[in-house]
């Protein structure tokens, strides 16, 4: 067994609660300033072993890249009084250009710009900051979304080699709760990162936000067309 979409939707919910756990165990450890939680599937997106595992590392200090995009967030939230991620939310639902699927809790889009092709995220509608403190309802929420997600994927790339990455608020993020919105993000290893994109940290990505929308939203819509918008 390698991939989510292998796994039933209760092993899945004891997957994410044993995410909470992990992360409320090491966010209270003292001098973390930052907690990488992960999924690699196959070779092609990092994963080392052949049985099916998530990852998480701890660290005593914030990557420069986690500390610009805090940065950006203390910025927006401190202007304008609202949380980056829940006014970029709101402006998708709005648009629908970029929005897969949603259920009362949850939203699945294409971000508009994303570094790499075909890039799933999916968070809450509400304001939340940590992962772990998303409710039991939520979670159930959560587990039916990320096997649907991995299902569209694995649709449009059979075999498809993916990671998986949390983002959730820091240890060591300076400012308020409110500026801070946790989210997960899908994406498959179809992209190489090549030359241009390491001298000059610009990613290429060859396949529009949009037009990945449509491709998912076509795999929404076999499942269940209620569910798509």
């Amino acid at each position: 067994m390698q991939s989510i979409s292998e796994l039933d939707l209760t092993e899945i919910k004891l997957m994410l609660v044993a995410y909470q756990h992990r992360l409320r165990h090491w966010r209270k450890q003292p001098g973390i300033q930052y907690i990488s939680l992960f999924k690699n599937v196959g070779g092609d997106a990092g994963a080392s072993l052949q049985h099916s595992h998530s990852q998480l590392l701890a660290t005593d200090q914030m990557p420069n890249s986690v500390e610009n995009i805090n940065e950006r967030m203390r910025a927006h939230q401190a202007r304008t009084g609202c949380c980056l991620q829940c006014d970029i939310i709101r402006a998708e639902l709005k648009q629908k250009q970029r929005i897969v699927a949603q259920t009362n809790s949850l939203v699945a889009y294409c971000p508009y710009a994303s570094r790499l092709p075909m890039l799933l995220r999916v968070t809450t509608k509400d304001h939340v900051d940590h992962f772990d403190q998303l409710s039991p309802d939520v979670l159930d929420d959560l587990a039916r979304m990320i096997k649907r997600m991995t299902g569209w994927l694995e649709t449009l790339i059979p075999n498809a080699a993916y990671n998986m990455l949390l983002h959730t608020r820091p240890p060591g993020a300076r400012g308020n709760a409110e500026a801070f919105h946790w989210s997960l993000e899908f994406f498959p290893r179809i992209s190489r990162i090549a030359g241009f994109e390491w001298s000059s940290q610009c990613m290429i990505n060859t396949v529009l936000p949009e037009l990945a929308t449509e491709k998912y939203r076509k795999c929404a819509a076999a499942e269940n067309p209620r569910l798509v918008l």
